[in-house]
């Protein structure tokens, strides 16, 4: 059934679809939406898998080197030798879904362990770029998008806790967690299309700096975003969050990619 909805996400989106669109839709992480994916085309589905990339941020990455703590680079061509139980490495398995602290443009954010040691007269005196503090829920902030979209979002309401609604709608909770509710609305006063899902980096964050990442699940009643927001157009949704029973959320956090701090927008849950 997940595969079909992975290829109904194909069909629906004219045979083409980011990774991130088409886990959505399915309800599953993007990794595992990746390894279905990758395990059709292999078994002969009418599939091209396109993988896109910033080349200027790409070749910065590969200047530095390797960076600590990366995942081994997968093997080419290769097989377990004859009687080891030893299986080759799955797909999709590089870093987090949504985590893009690897492509950061400042060089701070590489690892210590991979930057040429300074002396103390070379070392920056510039602070590192911090996040915007947080605003009042309901509040609208400007930002622009990838595609130079000028976008007006609003965090309108936080539902907190929200374990209530998904009970009324079926779903199971452990009694460990709680969930969250989030109302956005993003309106586009460019003349660009913001071409994403409106909420794909709507994250909450706890009192410890951990982000909180949503969940692939829909509430009825409580509509999700759909992707894409036309020039002129609004688009307005909820996002659905399950986190630890006890957590303190500090903020809400949208942004138009996670690496890219001075477009990055905060709102207070109180």
């Amino acid at each position: 059934m997940i595969d079909l909805r992975l290829l109904a996400a194909l069909t629906g989106a004219g045979g083409s679809v980011g990774l991130p669109h088409a886990a959505w839709n399915a309800g599953i992480a993007q990794a595992d939406a990746a390894a279905r994916l990758v395990q059709l085309a292999e078994s002969g589905f009418p599939l091209r898998l396109v993988v896109e990339g910033d080349a200027r941020l790409l070749h910065q990455v590969i200047e530095r080197g390797p960076v600590v703590g990366a995942p081994p680079t997968p093997p080419t061509n290769a097989s377990p030798a004859p009687g080891s139980s030893e299986s080759a490495p799955a797909a999709a398995t590089w870093g987090l879904p949504g985590s893009g602290a690897w492509a950061r443009r400042d060089p701070s954010a590489v690892p210590s362990a991979t930057r040429p040691a300074q002396d103390a007269d070379d070392a920056p005196t510039s602070p590192r770029p911090s996040t915007p503090p947080s605003v009042a829920a309901g509040q609208p902030q400007r930002t622009v998008g990838l595609a130079d979209e000028h976008l007006s979002v609003t965090v309108s309401q936080i539902v907190d806790p929200a374990t209530d609604v998904l009970t009324a709608a079926g779903y199971v909770l452990d009694p460990a967690e709680r969930a969250v509710l989030v109302h956005s609305v993003i309106a586009n006063h460019g003349p660009a299309a913001h071409d994403c899902l409106p909420d794909l980096y709507l994250v909450l964050v706890g009192a410890d700096g951990g982000v909180l990442q949503k969940a692939p699940v829909s509430v009825a009643g409580y509509p999700a975003h759909r992707v894409g927001v036309a020039p002129g157009r609004v688009a307005e949704g909820w996002t659905v969050f399950l986190i630890g029973a006890t957590t303190d959320v500090e903020a809400v956090r949208w942004s138009v990619r996670p690496d890219l701090i001075d477009r990055t927008l905060n709102w207070s849950p109180r």
